[in-house]
């Protein structure tokens, strides 16, 4: 069995400038991994009708039954964008082998046994359709699909005039059928499995939601996904997402493009906070002279604690807020407080003294 193909692509981070819904995280295929996703379906096509029975087909005196494909080779295929829909995938010039049992009734005489038949010269026209279901999964469609035939030879050639004119009527009626039985579902069953949300940091509950949140958009150069990317806690309630920017892409060079949205980091900056992730922790106090002061404090508020060691916290008091723009960068609004206590041994720490301040960090997106 062909196993689904995770390629390592080349990846660039592009950061975000026009206001729409909510996309956190927006994934851009380009030309330039055609032929690896033309490799991938091509290796689907031959492996999923090898060997699959097809129904029982009645035309005028003859009947074909079981009609299975025993042998594929595709010699030419290619893999092209789709505007406003998906692919096009077309085969040329393959060759298939046909396993078959007949029936033929000409009145006086009729006539049933095992046969095979070589096709050459096939061609295979496919439009895939790319959806995006009412769960916000991908999947795969096939609209429309045309197939055709230029040779056939049937082996043993007896009855060949009968047989060729009932089997040629039924490729055309066959190809395209199986493709849509057998293949897309395959296809589909895959994509399936992958879920819309996942655990990031499973201790804390915190998950991470990426299913679609729009069509996917496809233009002749290029393919678009735009996920949610929202992080939250399992059991809390998930708040109305603020008004978020998408990333935007400006080139096609790579094969791939990943854009992630502060929407993402903002999300994330929430579960954490009340997951207590970025909660306070006191560390011992070493510098003299902030012990001095300090104590002189715990003098006047503590008595009874002068011989408590001393530690101090940072903690925010509010989650983080991070806004992404060209010109800035990455910037890092942050609302701390720091506390001075004492904290005797297997008793609670008692605050001396504490100081609330507004930090902002800015990472510049500088080459």
């Amino acid at each position: 069995m062909t196993s689904s193909v995770f390629s390592v692509l080349l990846v660039s981070l592009v950061f975000c400038v026009s206001v729409v819904d909510p996309t956190g995280v927006k994934i851009r295929i380009t030309n330039q991994a055609l032929n690896m996703l033309r490799n991938q379906a091509q290796a689907i096509v031959q492996e999923r009708l090898l060997n699959q029975p097809f129904d029982r087909f009645q035309r005028s005196i003859c009947t074909i039954d079981r009609l299975t494909i025993t042998q594929l080779t595709i010699h030419q295929a290619e893999l092209r964008f789709r505007q406003n829909s998906g692919f096009q995938f077309v085969m040329q010039n393959f060759e298939a082998r046909f396993s078959f049992n007949h029936q033929l009734d000409l009145g006086v005489y009729q006539h049933a046994g095992a046969k095979e038949f070589v096709a050459q010269g096939v061609s295979a026209n496919m439009e895939l359709s790319l959806i995006r279901t009412q769960q916000g999964r991908l999947a795969v469609a096939m609209p429309t699909c045309e197939a055709s035939i230029e040779r056939m030879t049937l082996l043993p050639g007896t009855l060949l005039n009968l047989l060729t004119g009932c089997l040629r009527h039924l490729f055309n009626f066959l190809f395209c059928p199986l493709v849509q039985r057998f293949a897309i579902p395959y296809v589909n069953q895959m994509l399936e499995t992958i879920p819309m949300r996942a655990a990031v940091f499973p201790g804390f509950g915190i998950s991470i939601d990426y299913s679609l949140t729009r069509d996917v958009q496809v233009t002749a150069n290029s393919l678009d996904m735009s996920f949610n990317g929202l992080v939250f806690r399992e059991g809390e309630n998930i708040p109305a997402p603020n008004p978020a920017v998408e990333p935007v892409f400006t080139q096609n060079n790579l094969m791939a493009y990943v854009g992630v949205s502060e929407f993402v980091f903002n999300s994330a900056a929430v579960a954490f906070y009340n997951a207590g992730i970025l909660g306070k922790k006191f560390e011992t106090i070493t510098s003299k002279a902030a012990k001095r002061y300090l104590r002189f404090r715990q003098f006047f508020s503590q008595p009874w604690r002068m011989k408590a060691p001393l530690a101090a916290a940072v903690e925010l008091t509010e989650p983080p807020r991070i806004s992404i723009t060209q010109r800035q960068g990455v910037t890092v609004n942050l609302r701390v407080r720091v506390s001075a206590a004492s904290v005797p041994a297997n008793r609670e720490p008692k605050v001396i003294t504490s100081v609330s301040s507004h930090a902002i960090l800015y990472i510049n997106n500088e080459e």
